[in-house]
């Protein structure tokens, strides 16, 4: 009797590549997030990845050909002192791999090892000693970097760091600000240290390289130490020097900075409106619409005493408190719709009074004001007048207990400035309905799914 025949022999190369591919790339286990979900990962919308090892121990045969596919992905390990840390990227919606210890100790197969070591600070102080010390790893691949290095760039803006802050004032002349925050302990705020290393022992093309360390561009801390081994190549050797001066300035042109934050501060409400919209995940766009306030009022940039609008961070500055109104906005609006109307009330006071009294560091600034100037440097923030607008009537409706014309007024303003905006027209009915018979419920009226 014939032997029987094996799975390499009855399938030709291509069909076994395409199994292996279905089992081992990332890109094909790359799936959404199921709907129930490990207490640890409940805050995350990232999608997941479903790996299937198993096949590697079928045989010799098979192994060898399956383990080819399985490096095709660029895995990286990140090992970190920072306690709290996975749960950040879970909440930031950064896929991770595994965070099991022995298995991330086990894995011999990646490109490429990040360790992030944070200085004791306010984040930490109430871990225990034993948190504050400890190491733990996760693993991620690498097209999840990006999302990374943007998720601790946002961290970063919450660490105080003791550099020299330049402000260039209407004058010319240049402030120098040394040691804006000297009790931080150490020399280097963040110490991050990036091992290139090839599990084949093959070296690296430049053009992968270059894809690897692309990302640590919008990776910058100031006083980061940036450590960088295993780049042998003279070109990449050239930009990793690049990046490691870029990484950790020791002098921030606050300008610079201010800029630098808007961009992060949109690429993360664009997340936010994908969660909402795309997805229809409500409770996780509202989280990453307060993560983004709450962070963002934290940055050590605006601690400083600074003559906003007599300086160049006047623009920067209006940018990112419009941006900061319309995430309070679109949270209140996401609010109004899951049903929370008392914190539709407390997104207009993030709005209103945190947001430009708080972020400004000047004397209480009206939000008419901030729009005046927004108008003038030609920049538009309806969405946020519009839902202070709606903000207001609801106050004012539930303390004096009636209909308000000065709300009625307020939206035939916003109509009268954005006539092609439905959301404005459909709430500006809404608002005359009210009006004409007080036994509509304003809840009712205004909680419309037209708002999203």
């Amino acid at each position: 009797m014939a032997p029987r025949a094996s799975f390499p022999d009855v399938l030709p190369q291509e069909l076994r590549d395409e199994i292996y591919a279905h089992l081992l790339h990332a890109e094909s286990v790359r799936s959404a997030p199921p709907l129930y979900r490990q207490p640890a990962q409940d805050r995350s919308r990232a999608p997941i990845y479903r790996f299937h090892p198993q096949i590697l121990g079928v045989n010799k045969q098979i192994r060898a050909e399956a383990l080819k596919v399985l490096e095709r992905n660029r895995f990286i390990v990140v090992s970190h002192q920072w306690p709290g840390l996975e749960d950040d990227m879970h909440f930031g919606s950064v896929s991770i791999v595994t965070e099991q210890q022995t298995q991330v100790a086990r894995f011999k197969r990646h490109v490429m090892r990040i360790h992030l070591q944070c200085p004791v600070s306010s984040e930490n102080k109430s871990k225990t000693k034993h948190q504050a010390h400890e190491i733990r790893s996760f693993l991620m691949v690498a097209t999840d970097l990006p999302a990374f290095c943007q998720k601790m760039q946002w961290k970063f803006y919450r660490i105080p760091a003791p550099c020299a802050y330049i402000t260039f004032v209407g004058n010319g002349k240049a402030d120098r600000r040394h040691d804006a925050w000297p009790c931080v302990p150490t020399k280097h705020v963040v110490t991050t240290k990036i091992q290139l290393r090839s599990p084949n022992q093959h070296e690296h093309k430049l053009e992968a390289v270059k894809a690897l360390i692309g990302p640590f561009n919008s990776m910058i801390c100031a006083s980061q130490k940036a450590t960088f081994s295993g780049f042998d190549q003279h070109q990449a050797a050239i930009d990793v020097q690049r990046l490691q001066l870029r990484m950790g300035p020791r002098m921030v042109s606050t300008n610079a900075m201010a800029w630098h934050m808007l961009d992060t501060v949109q690429r993360l409400l664009r997340r936010a409106e994908d969660l909402a919209i795309s997805c229809e995940d409500y409770e996780g766009a509202c989280r990453q619409y307060q993560v983004i306030w709450v962070d963002a009022l934290a940055y050590p940039l605006f601690k400083l005493s600074l003559e906003t609008y007599d300086s160049e961070l006047a623009l920067p500055l209006a940018l990112v408190a419009c941006a900061l109104l319309d995430a309070a906005a679109n949270w209140g609006f996401l609010q109004l719709r899951l049903g929370g109307i008392f914190r539709v009330i407390l997104a207009e006071v993030w709005g209103s009074v945190d947001t430009i009294n708080k972020f400004l560091q000047s004397t209480p600034v009206q939000v008419h004001t901030l729009v005046a100037y927004s108008l003038e440097k030609g920049i538009t923030n309806l969405g946020a007048c519009h839902f202070l607008a709606v903000a207001a009537f609801i106050t004012e409706v539930g303390e004096n207990s009636g209909f308000s014309t000065p709300s009625q007024l307020r939206f035939e303003r916003l109509h009268r400035a954005a006539p092609h905006c439905g959301h404005i027209q459909h709430d500006l009915e809404m608002v005359e309905r009210i009006a004409g018979d007080p036994k509509v419920s304003t809840f009712t009226a205004l909680s419309n799914p037209e708002h999203n």
